[in-house]
C-alpha cells in the first residue's frame, strides 16, 4: 500500500508538472495570438493605405493613358522621351501592384498563422483538461488509499499497546538462544511486536501489498539507543516518505563464517561464509554515523523514533544482498531478506507478538 501511495503521489506530481507546463504554453500562445492580431491590424491598415495609393495612382495612370500616343509624340521633345514615359508608367504600375500583392500575401500568411495558433491553443486546452481529470482521479484514489492506510496504522498502534504485552530489558528475563548466534540484538529493552514473514499484521488489509513483513519490529520508546548488530561499515542512509522507513541506515557487514549445524561424510562440522546487510528503520533523526564509517556491535548508530503516522518502534531487516539499496536509492520490497531472529539471541520479551519461537528457531 505504501508503494501504491508512492506511485499515486508520483503520478500527481507528474500530472501537476504537465498541467503547469501546458498552462505556461497556453499563456505563451495567448501572447502570440495577441501579437498576431496586432500584426494583422497593422497589415490591414497598411493594405488599406496601399490600396488607396494604388487606386489613386492607377487613376492617374489611366488618365495619362487617355492622352493619345500622337499627342505625346508631337508635344515631346524627342521620340525617346515618349518611350521612356511609357516604360516609367509600366514600371510604376508593376511596382504598386507588387507592393499591394505582397501585403495581401503577408495578410494571408498571418491569417493562416492565427488559425494554427488558435488550433494549437485548443489542443493544449483539451490536453490540460484531460490531465486535470487524471489528476483528480489520482487524488481521489490517493485519498482512498490514505484512509485505508490510517486504518492499518490504527491497528498497528493497537498491536503496540495490547494489555497482554510484557516488556523487559536484557538481563531481566529469559534469553532465547539462536541456532546461529552471529549478531547481537539491536536494542537493550522492549519487546518484539511483529516478527518476520506472513505475520497477522501483514495479512490484514493487504498491509504490505501482499508481501511478507521483511524484518522484525521492536516496540520501544522514542529515543531508545540502537546498536549496530555487528562489524561492518555504513552502506547507505537516508529518509523515505512517512509511510515507508522514515529515517533509515544500512550497514554492510564483514563476511561471517559460521557452522551450519550439519556434518560432512567424515563427520566434520560444515561451515559457510556469508555476507549480510542490516537495515534499521524509523530512526528519530538522520544517523550521525557517516557513509563508509566503520561500526561494531558497541556502536550506537541512532535512536528509535517513528514517522508522522507510525507509532515509535524499530524495524530491522537482514538482507543477503544489497538489493538495490545504494546512493539513497530504495530497493524493491521485500528484497532478498531472511528472518534476522534466526541469527541473534533475543534478550527481550516476545510476549504479545505473533512471532513463533518454535518455528523461527528450528
Amino acid at each position: 500500500m505504501a508503494e501504491q501511495r508512492k506511485k499515486l503521489s508520483g503520478e500527481i506530481d507528474y500530472l501537476t508538472e504537465q498541467i503547469t507546463f501546458l498552462t505556461e504554453e497556453i499563456k505563451k500562445k495567448d501572447i502570440e495570438i495577441k501579437e498576431n492580431e496586432k500584426r494583422l491590424t497593422e497589415i490591414n491598415a497598411e493594405l488599406d493605405i496601399q490600396r488607396d495609393f494604388l487606386s489613386d495612382n492607377l487613376r492617374i495612370l489611366y488618365e495619362e493613358e487617355q492622352v493619345s500616343f500622337w499627342e505625346r509624340l508631337f508635344t515631346a521633345k524627342s521620340i525617346s522621351e515618349v518611350f521612356s514615359e511609357d516604360a516609367y508608367l509600366d514600371s510604376v504600375r508593376e511596382k504598386l501592384t507588387d507592393i499591394t500583392n505582397r501585403i495581401a500575401a503577408l495578410k494571408e500568411e498571418e491569417e493562416q498563422k492565427r488559425q494554427e495558433l488558435e488550433e494549437d491553443r485548443k489542443i493544449q486546452e483539451v490536453m490540460r483538461a484531460s490531465l486535470a481529470l487524471q489528476k483528480a482521479e489520482s487524488e481521489n484514489t490517493l485519498e482512498k488509499v490514505e484512509k485505508e492506510e490510517l486504518i492499518i496504522r490504527e491497528k498497528f498502534s493497537q498491536m503496540l499497546s495490547r494489555s497482554d504485552i510484557r516488556r523487559y530489558c536484557a538481563g531481566e528475563g529469559e534469553v532465547i538462544k539462536a541456532k546461529y548466534p552471529i549478531f547481537r540484538f539491536p536494542v537493550e529493552c522492549g519487546y518484539i511486536s511483529q516478527g518476520y514473514g506472513k505475520t497477522a499484521f501483514a495479512s490484514i488489509d493487504n498491509a504490505y501489498n501482499g508481501a511478507i513483513h521483511n524484518g522484525f519490529d521492536v516496540g520501544v520508546k522514542t529515543g531508545t539507543p540502537i546498536y549496530a548488530i555487528g562489524n561492518g561499515e555504513v552502506f547507505t542512509k537516508g529518509k523515505t516518505p512517512s509511510g515507508g522507513w522514515g529515517n533509515y541506515l544500512i550497514i554492510k557487514h564483514d563476511p561471517v563464517t559460521f557452522k551450519t549445524g550439519q556434518k560432512d561424510k567424515k563427520g566434520n562440522d560444515i561451515e559457510t561464509t556469508m555476507q549480510f546487510y542490516s537495515l534499521y528503520a524509523h530512526l528519530v533523526s538522520e544517523s550521525h554515523i557517516a557513509l563508509n564509517e566503520r561500526v561494531d556491535s558497541n556502536t550506537v548508530i541512532g535512536f528509535v523514533g517513528g514517522t508522522p503516522y507510525w507509532a515509535p518502534h524499530l524495524h530491522l531487516s537482514l538482507f543477503l544482498s544489497a538489493s538495490d539499496w545504494a546512493d539513497g536509492e530504495i530497493g524493491n520490497y521485500p528484497g532478498n531478506t531472511i528472518d534476522p531472529l534466526n541469527y541473534m539471541d533475543i534478550p527481550i520479551s516476545i510476549t504479545g507478538t505473533d512471532w513463533d519461537v518454535r518455528y523461527a528457531h528450528f
